[in-house]
């Protein structure tokens, strides 16, 4: 073999010979040209940059300017390197031509084809295939173009981002375009065929050539339910900037007719937020248009300030009936709507808020819906001196009104200013304090003669707790705590029949609620109280990472005169204090955590005097993965519900996951949503199935349906509603995980 360097000096016979004869034999008048196919690809831009080496068996040359290299040629400049059976270079053209087996590399593409030609104005070659090096995508063409700035044009070419031992599915298109710089894809007369079977036929398509965000048409959404009929949808992805973009997606009821949604995110130094929105101009089944919007921002404005903004509003109360999946449909009573500013700073806390609902449960009577405030502000407000600094000085107030249709309005103010102390060292704290709350009304539409009503009473409170913590094992290797608390609270007795109930109520029996002085949430009302409330916690840790094992907590209030303050059509004694020393619910909590992959949360409310178990809650979770999760929960308020829960989504080999929900009334005998469906997620290509039946409306009705979300990586993998649907359904699981980046093809 011979090898000839571009640094050798010229010597002076020419002829026929070796390569490296005939380089000393070419004209001298300069350096540069001492080496034809030197001074060519020097004067490629691409090709600058390292040694240019030559390699041949033969070289035949002539003083036309015309050489021929044949036999195992391979010629190196830079990172570029050509082999072939055989090269032509013309001078005059600057080029040279290849045959026979042509093989081309650089840092970015692989080709091999059976002839070509190489120049400063770029390359070209025949029959070839072509490979890329930094990403993913691999074919083959009948011819390949490939400029200076390494955009590929190739003719009748086959490309397919899956290994080449399995090409699932493929892009046979008249002609390709793929820029290397930009990584992107742009097809004419293209047809995609997934597993061998043409899905699309497509005039013009473009497709990224990396996990980048990229602009273009997703893969359809298909799916069908009885309400809607069968459905389609194509998104089309829209990368505005890098901190922006949208999605529109067109779609088809064959019940309804034609939709449009859309989605626009963004996010700054100073927002985020996103804006949803669906429109049907003329819903067929309905008979008339119907649309819905979503409107979520947060908006920092300096000097500790944001603005908060969310709205949410649906042209008509069956709108989620109609075009939501699963059970939400029949449990979203309300839809808030809500404009607030918020400043924030180490003493003060300050809001001016506007609360609007939109009512889709038509069936609550008209004075059970609730109050537009319009407006809310609230001011509240912490000093600790720095000469005392375990006292504590500070007020909260209010001022709102609340307006509705129906039934009394207007304004409530109010104000408690408050005194007190938080002592707090290793093992222990003591929070005492004494606060005096005066609440005053300006009604409207008032039922008695009295519009100013008002109310004013002190509150006490005494909270005090101890924390003892021992080595749980000989090897030291967890912590245990024993935590006792008690809490007093005196508030004496006001009258309070005379006052509105504009946003106050019992809340749900629970740890929180039980050390809190108020018995309501809600400012209209301020339960009278004289009780005692005891508790302990105990909780296991890891001593080298802290991580917690276990939690368990049971508290009890003892009321030491009988309770008198109640909401309208509420018993007399809300808690069943029958006597003096009467007691709340037994309240537990039991939270084990990380523990072989288990968890498990268990919440009780127990009156075993009156009524047993008033409220109780279980969930149990195995979380091996985000794709590999197991949940089982059972929900029981005396009375009102008893249902048990069940879903897992769960890997099946190598290539399948399967997903399953089993929702159940335990109290009237009947399903309230259940689905299955599965994954599949191949070397290059995946597809989700969910077929689901649920309570569809708030009279009971049933509506089935079908889902199909289909992923050709390196073409469309972006998710759906399919995975947005099984994310909120399983508790744990993330189709992001498998999925990967969010990425888009224009088709």
């Amino acid at each position: 073999m011979l090898v000839v360097r571009a640094a050798e000096p010229p010597c002076s016979e020419p002829g026929n010979g070796s390569a490296t004869q005939w380089l000393a034999a070419l004209p001298t008048a300069a350096a540069a040209r001492a080496n034809p196919l030197e001074s060519a690809l020097r004067r490629d831009p691409g090709a600058i940059g390292g040694d240019i080496i030559t390699r041949s068996d033969a070289l035949n040359g002539t003083e036309a300017g015309e050489t021929e290299l044949t036999g195992n040629v391979d010629v190196r400049f830079g990172a570029r390197e050509i082999q072939a059976d055989r090269l032509t270079y013309e001078r005059d053209s600057n080029t040279f031509n290849v045959s026979g087996t042509v093989r081309y590399r650089d840092p970015l593409v692989r080709l091999e084809g059976d002839s070509g030609h190489y120049g400063i104005d770029g390359a070209s070659f025949s029959h070839a295939q072509f490979e890329f090096l930094k990403q993913p995508g691999h074919g083959s063409a009948e011819q390949i173009s490939m400029s200076p700035g390494n955009v590929l044009t190739l003719r009748r070419v086959t490309y397919t981002s899956c290994p080449a031992a399995r090409a699932d599915w493929q892009i046979r298109a008249r002609e390709l375009v793929l820029d290397t710089n930009t990584s992107r894809g742009v097809g004419y007369g293209a047809t995609v065929d997934f597993e061998g079977v043409p899905i699309a036929y497509l005039p013009w398509i473009s497709f990224p050539l990396n996990e980048a965000r990229q602009s273009g048409f997703l893969f359809p959404d298909v799916g069908t339910s009885g309400r809607s009929g069968g459905s389609i949808g194509v998104p089309w992805y829209w990368n505005i900037a890098p901190n922006q973009d949208a999605t529109f997606t067109p779609g088809y009821y064959t019940l309804r007719g034609a939709a449009l949604g859309g989605e626009y995110r963004f996010l700054t130094a100073s927002s985020h937020g996103s804006l949803v929105a669906n429109y049907l101009p003329s819903d067929h089944a309905y008979g008339s248009e119907r649309n819905s919007v979503i409107a979520l921002d947060q908006t920092q404005l300096g000097w500790n300030t944001r603005l908060d903004v969310v709205a949410e509003s649906v042209s008509d109360t069956e709108y989620f009936e109609d075009f939501t999946l699963g059970s939400q449909s029949t449990s979203t009573p309300f839809l808030p709507r809500s404009v607030a500013l918020v400043h924030r700073d180490d003493i003060w806390n300050l809001k001016a808020q506007m609360t609007g609902y939109q009512t889709l449960d038509v069936t609550l009577p008209l004075d059970e819906r609730p109050y537009i405030q319009l407006p809310a502000l609230s001011a509240s407000a912490l000093w600790a001196p720095l000469q005392w600094p375990a006292f504590r000085t500070g007020f909260d107030s209010e001022l709102t009104d609340f307006t509705r249709a129906t039934g009394e309005t207007g304004w409530r103010l109010d104000a408690r200013p408050q005194l007190g102390l938080d002592v707090t060292g290793p093992g222990y704290f003591l929070r005492p304090s004494v606060a005096w709350d005066y609440t005053r009304y300006a009604l409207r539409d008032a039922p008695t003669a009295d519009t100013s009503p008002s109310r004013s009473l002190p509150i006490l409170d005494f909270d005090a707790g101890l924390q003892f913590e021992r080595q749980g094992s000989a090897a030291a290797l967890r912590n245990v705590t024993l935590e006792p608390r008690i809490m007093y609270v005196y508030i004496p007795y006001r009258d309070q029949s005379n006052l509105p109930v504009f946003d106050t109520g019992a809340p749900d029996p629970n740890l929180i609620e039980l050390f809190r002085p108020n018995r309501f949430v809600g400012l209209d009302r301020i339960g009278d109280a004289n009780a005692v409330t005891l508790g302990v916690t105990t909780q296991v840790f890891e001593s080298a990472s802290g991580v917690r094992y276990l939690s368990a907590t049971v508290g009890q209030s003892y009321y030491l005169q009988r309770a008198r303050v109640t909401l309208p059509a509420q018993p007399t004694n809300p808690l069943g204090a029958a006597s003096s020393n009467a007691t709340s619910s037994l309240i537990g909590q039991l939270i084990l955590t990380a523990w072989r992959h288990w968890n498990l949360q268990l919440d009780a409310a127990s009156n075993t005097t009156l009524t047993g178990v008033e409220r109780s809650e279980l969930t149990l979770q195995y979380l091996a993965s985000s794709r590999q999760v197991a949940n089982l929960s059972y929900r029981y308020e005396q009375g009102q519900l008893e249902q048990a829960d069940v879903s897992v989504a769960w890997p099946i080999g190598g290539h399948w996951d399967a997903y399953a929900r089993a929702v159940y009334s335990l109290r009237d005998h009947e399903s309230i949503e259940d689905f299955a469906g599965f994954q599949y997620h191949g070397s290059c290509w995946g597809v989700r199935l969910v077929a689901q039946r649920s309570v569809s409306t708030r009279t009971g009705e049933r509506d089935t349906g079908v889902s199909v979300q289909l992923e050709l990586n390196g073409l469309s993998n972006v998710g759906s509603g399919v995975s947005a649907f099984l994310e909120q359904s399983i508790r744990g699981y993330s189709a992001s995980a498998r999925s990967g980046p969010t990425q888009a093809p224009t088709l």
